[in-house]
C-alpha cells in the first residue's frame, strides 16, 4: 500500500513539474523538464510494482 501511495505522490510531483514548466517556459534549460518528469514517472511505475510484489510475497512469509 505504501508503494502505491508513493507512486501517486511521484506522479503528482511529475504533473506539477510539467505544469510549472508550461507556465514558465523560458526559465528552464533545454531537456531538464522531460528528464525530471521521466524519472518521476518511471520511479512511480517501479514503486507500484514493488508494492504489488510486497502484497504477493508478504502473506506467504508470515507464520501463524
Amino acid at each position: 500500500m505504501t508503494g502505491f501511495l508513493m507512486a501517486a505522490l511521484s506522479l503528482l510531483v511529475a504533473l506539477g513539474y510539467l505544469v510549472y514548466k508550461l507556465l514558465h517556459w523560458g526559465s528552464f534549460q533545454v531537456g531538464v523538464a522531460p528528464l525530471v518528469i521521466g524519472i518521476y514517472f518511471f520511479a512511480s511505475v517501479q514503486l507500484i510494482f514493488i508494492g504489488i510484489l510486497g502484497e504477493y510475497i508478504g502473506p506467504s512469509t508470515r507464520r501463524c
